[in-house]
């Protein structure tokens, strides 16, 4: 069976990458941010979409809604998910809620607020309202498992 021919610019790009990690090797931190992120991949979670935040509405209601509170809504399919996030000097409370809520949620519902300091699981009551204290600053998301349905929120600093 014969070969496919060798592009010329194979060697090249080989020398290149040698002499590029040689230079400036990516960092071990980086290398293990990155399996850890390949390693909790779900690949049946689907990313649920920003559709609001008051941080980025009109502020001139800002002093009626009151306190440092930023109220985030997401949307995957019919499912939406409202979190109300609090801050107080270097610790914020995440109090979410899963709409429509006319259902009661049985105990296989799951949900985890996810900061990059680690996880923490969050209880869901049945109308699919939960609670999260004494979270740290910088970005957070939320990761929630249905019966039927998985999804996690992008990534927001909140």
């Amino acid at each position: 069976m014969a070969q496919a021919p060798r592009d010329p610019d194979d060697a090249l790009l080989e020398e290149l990458r040698l002499l590029h990690a040689a230079d400036d090797p990516v960092p071990a931190v980086v290398r293990a941010a990155a399996s850890a992120a390949i390693e909790f991949r779900d690949l049946d979670t689907q990313l649920a979409a920003l559709i609001e935040d008051s941080a980025a509405t009109d502020t001139a209601l800002a002093g009626v809604r009151g306190g440092d509170a930023r109220v985030l809504t997401f949307q995957l399919g019919g499912l939406f998910l409202e979190l109300e996030v609090r801050a107080a000097g270097d610790h914020r409370t995440i109090v979410g809620a899963l709409l429509p809520g006319d259902a009661p949620l049985d105990g296989a519902a799951t949900v985890a607020v996810e900061t990059p300091s680690g996880s923490r699981a969050a209880e869901l009551d049945p109308h699919g309202r939960f609670r999260s204290d004494d979270l740290g600053p910088g970005p957070l998301r939320v990761r929630l498992r249905l019966p039927d349905v998985a999804f996690v929120t992008p990534w927001v600093s909140a």
